[in-house]
């Protein structure tokens, strides 16, 4: 008799699994659709939907469907070295600001530094907002490197 470690999914959690990991955006890290497609629940019972999202949270925190799930996800590119990669590229690019700025943040969050900080001024003369900025920026490299 297999122990735990060497049972295999049953064909219709291999199928969640794949149906969850796939490229169809209406399944891809939904539970509820994969299991509905997967499992195909009688919709005549009432609460079927309610039942359909227990059951795929459930499904959800088995530990061998965590694991297909990881492991078809692997298999996909979804891996450290491959975010890695495309976190080099957000930073790297200078079209689209707004993301750069945000994989800066995660970069230095996942270094546990302090991510940038937001700084709102509220003037309408652009002269004085830039001297503030300036004065801003002046007292905070002075402060980290040692200072005057």
């Amino acid at each position: 008799m297999p122990n735990k470690k060497e049972e295999k999914l049953s064909p219709r959690r291999e199928l969640f699994c794949n149906l969850y990991t796939s490229n169809d955006r209406e399944m891809f890290g939904n539970g509820v659709q994969s299991y509905i497609e997967a499992y195909n629940p009688d919709t005549s019972k009432p609460n079927w939907y309610k039942t359909a999202c227990s059951t795929s949270s459930q499904i959800l925190s088995n530990l061998e469907v965590t694991n297909r799930i990881n492991e078809l996800l692997e298999q996909q590119g979804f891996n450290d070295e491959n975010v890695e990669k495309q976190h080099l590229f957000i930073l790297n690019q200078h079209v689209n600001v707004p993301a750069k700025m945000k994989a800066i943040d995660s970069y230095y969050k996942l270094k546990g530094k302090n991510p940038t900080e937001t700084i709102i001024i509220k003037t309408e003369d652009k002269d004085k907002a830039k001297n503030i900025l300036n004065d801003y920026l002046n007292d905070n490299t002075r402060n980290t490197t040692g200072g005057e």
